[in-house]
């Protein structure tokens, strides 16, 4: 089985990966800006796979909001 991520405005594909359960939960996570930064940088893709493994991908955000 493979996870796809991709960009929702185009369709683009940004990542894929195998994995060999199917998947039980996926959640996003943006990292936190320091104070008085813009916020960019990245986002965190978790996912649950199974219910025992967790595959944590980060994705930057240029590349999800071009």
């Amino acid at each position: 089985m493979q996870v796809t991520l991709t960009r929702g405005s185009d369709g683009e594909t940004l990542n894929t990966f195998s994995v060999k359960l199917d998947p039980y939960e996926v959640l996003f996570a943006d990292k936190k800006a320091e104070p008085g930064q813009a916020k960019q940088g990245s986002c965190t893709l978790s996912v649950n796979v199974g219910k025992r493994n967790l595959y944590l991908i980060t994705v930057s955000h240029a590349a999800v909001h071009k």
